[in-house]
């Protein structure tokens, strides 16, 4: 069972939240926010649009062709969290910063943790990430993502890699992860890929437990 925020459930809450900072009109407006207070930095976050444009569905149709379940291959996007609300995060604008309210109440949230690293390994995990902020995005990646999808699967035996200087969502994550952790390879192992699925799907990362709060 996937623990995940759903904004359908967010009215069933009994937390509340004054804010002691600016958030955005939409956020306020909506008046319901995510808990961030068992979120560490480091922490992966995946999210699903409740009204899927072309992109993703793109993403999801790509990664359920591949094999992977649709409880999986509905997680089409990937983000860093660094901390106070903030995200690192791949675009099509390259690795940019950015923060989790963009995603509030349109989205399903899910956070995700490895829970063998220590704070000084999550911290780093983070920071790394933030250090690939100059990488575009990769397109290259997603062409390949694409063929693969189509014509051999996820679960062939060929060895993926990604060009450097550019990453996409998943992947931003996963080699900050690998670094932060001595070395801990995490996503499709088999063939080597790296998606919102295979983290979905990832065994050596588990969920955490979240709530929505009411902000007043």
């Amino acid at each position: 069972m996937q623990e995940l925020l759903d904004p359908a459930k967010a009215h069933s809450t009994l937390l509340t939240w004054i804010p002691d900072h600016p958030i955005p009109r939409s956020v306020r407006n909506w008046g319901f926010c995510a808990d961030f207070s068992n979120w560490l930095p480091g922490d992966l976050i995946l999210v699903s649009a409740q009204k899927p444009g072309f992109i993703q569905q793109s993403i999801r149709r790509i990664q359920a062709q591949g094999g992977y379940d649709t409880v999986h291959a509905r997680w089409e996007h990937a983000a860093v969290y660094i901390g106070s609300s903030a995200l690192c995060e791949a675009t099509r604008k390259g690795v940019v910063v950015s923060d989790i309210y963009q995603y509030i109440g349109q989205h399903l949230i899910r956070v995700r943790r490895n829970p063998t690293l220590n704070n000084d390994q999550r911290w780093e995990l983070a920071v790394n990430a933030l250090k690939l902020r100059s990488y575009r995005y990769g397109y290259s990646s997603i062409l390949t993502l694409l063929w693969k999808s189509q014509f051999s699967g996820y679960w062939g035996t060929r060895t993926f890699t990604y060009p450097q200087r550019t990453r996409i969502c998943s992947e931003l994550y996963a080699d900050a992860h690998t670094k932060a952790s001595n070395g801990i390879i995490i996503g499709n192992i088999t063939s080597g890929e790296i998606t919102p699925a295979s983290l979905s799907m990832e065994k050596k990362l588990i969920d955490v437990k979240t709530k929505w709060v009411k902000i007043i």
